[in-house]
């Protein structure tokens, strides 16, 4: 899989278990002071009875990825979660997305991450090579199908966000 650095940027305030903040870091999408601050942006200040690994996750330096990757296993292993890929998916193609000037090729990008994450049905809606359904692309120009292509990108991502995203 090709990485896509994201950053705590990409993945604020998203919906996701401990598992998948670990995977987002074993693939190089996010790295350990993303993490920290996460595990800081999720633990609620009000709630007394507050998890102590979540509070152990959130006190490490952020310098010391060793303490932050055991707070992590702990808290993955506390709180059995299996990795929402499809979360994933969405947040690097979200990323890729609002970035897409920081790209040469976007549509190229969206390719790779289809291919990465498994050839998902909804996103082969704005895969340059797949075939369009309900349209034919050869009665319109280069410039109106690749407007196509990034209005079915933009459809998926608003589409998905009250999925991955906390209102």
């Amino acid at each position: 899989m090709e990485s896509h650095y994201i950053g705590f940027a990409g993945i604020r305030d998203s919906i996701m278990s401990w598992r998948d903040l670990q995977w987002g870091l074993e693939q190089g999408l996010i790295n350990h002071e993303d993490v920290v601050r996460f595990s800081d942006s999720t633990l609620d200040a009000s709630d007394a009875l507050a998890d102590q690994l979540h509070l152990n996750l959130s006190t490490c330096y952020r310098e010391d990825t060793w303490a932050i990757e055991d707070a992590l296993n702990a808290l993955v292993n506390a709180h059995n979660a299996s990795v929402d890929i499809s979360l994933w998916q969405y947040l690097v193609l979200r990323h890729v997305y609002i970035n897409r000037d920081s790209y040469q090729d976007p549509l190229g990008e969206v390719a790779s991450i289809y291919a990465d994450f498994g050839f998902d049905e909804e996103v082969e809606k704005f895969v340059y090579y797949m075939p369009p359904s309900g349209c034919n692309p050869s009665r319109h120009t280069y410039e109106e199908n690749i407007t196509r292509l990034y209005a079915n990108w933009e459809l998926y991502l608003r589409t998905n966000r009250d999925k991955y995203f906390h209102h």
